[in-house]
């Protein structure tokens, strides 16, 4: 049997909808996999995969899927549960079940599906923004540069590193701001709340240029975004009493820093400084740097047993 599997749901073409997790369970439940984990995304794979020391790298079944056009990402992980919960043909394996997603801004709030309080521990969640926060600890850093050789650059790495957390600290926290209120489940959801329409891309934004001891991105669009982002949030009470009162505990570390943008921060540096190109995917580059890092994720089956 081959170790770590993975698939996509495939679409049905007469119909424009994906293959449902419960079809593609229905052939594969019975065939001697230990586990079946279900996840964001493609990259998520690529990444529960390879790490070190946990139950999941072996005899595991990865999927991942939009359940329909209007489902992806956490909301896919979350409906897939729901489905399976909900059938009596497949709810009995529960145990070989695994639900991972990102923590995101809000947990499990952040999600348009209503979840019961007990059925939360169903779940593994990372702790930071997402798993790609995880190859930006300090610890992990440092493995990361050993083990490509540049470990006289990490202090320079994590100063620059910290910089940026330290100039994006209230984008982060009027950007979240403007999403939580969003959240069906959150203390603080507003349903009449209008939504914030963006100026730029995080893309446009943060598009990362080093030069030595110099960041670069575009500053002059993050502060037209961050204007923006005020006038909308004065005009907002509902916002306004996030930013006010929750907001500050995403910004305590780099933790929460949106998990695409750390990422590419890496990324770019890497690539721009040291000529290493670092790319996502079932390379040996990469499988070595994720059996390398330390991930605090308390990974749980679907009958919230810890693995």
């Amino acid at each position: 049997m081959e170790d770590r599997i993975s698939i996509r749901l495939k679409y049905d073409r007469n119909n424009n909808i994906p293959e449902t997790i419960i079809q593609k369970l229905g052939s594969l439940i019975n065939r001697n996999y230990r586990l079946f984990c279900i996840v964001e995304g493609k990259t998520d794979i690529a990444f529960y995969s390879n790490l070190k020391d946990i139950d999941l790298n072996s005899d595991t079944f990865y999927i991942y899927s939009k359940q329909n056009k209007n489902d992806a990402g956490k909301d896919a992980v979350i409906s897939s549960y729901n489905k399976i919960k909900n059938n009596k043909n497949f709810n009995r394996y529960m145990n070989k079940y695994v639900f991972i997603v990102d923590h995101d801004y809000a947990g499990l709030m952040s999600s348009k599906y209503d979840i019961e309080e007990e059925t939360n521990n169903k779940f593994s969640i990372t702790k930071p923004y997402s798993f790609e926060n995880y190859f930006l600890t300090p610890e992990n850093i440092k493995k990361i540069f050993y083990f490509l050789n540049i470990s006289n650059d990490y202090q320079n790495f994590i100063n620059l590193y910290n910089q940026f957390g330290e100039e994006i600290k209230d984008f982060t926290r009027l950007k979240s701001s403007t999403i939580i209120v969003g959240q069906k489940q959150s203390e603080y959801y507003d349903k009449n709340c209008k939504i914030y329409s963006k100026k730029y891309s995080y893309e446009e934004i943060f598009d990362f240029k080093f030069e030595q001891n110099e960041l670069k991105y575009n500053r002059e669009l993050l502060d037209e975004e961050i204007a923006e982002l005020r006038n909308y949030i004065d005009e907002t009470p509902s916002v306004k009493k996030i930013y006010d009162n929750y907001s500050y505990n995403l910004v305590k570390n780099n933790d929460f820093i949106r998990g695409h943008n750390a990422f590419a921060f890496l990324r770019s540096y890497l690539y721009q400084i040291h000529n290493i190109k670092l790319n996502v995917g079932n390379n040996d580059k990469y499988k070595n740097i994720v059996n390398r890092l330390d991930v605090d994720i308390e990974f749980r089956n679907g009958l919230g047993e810890r693995l």
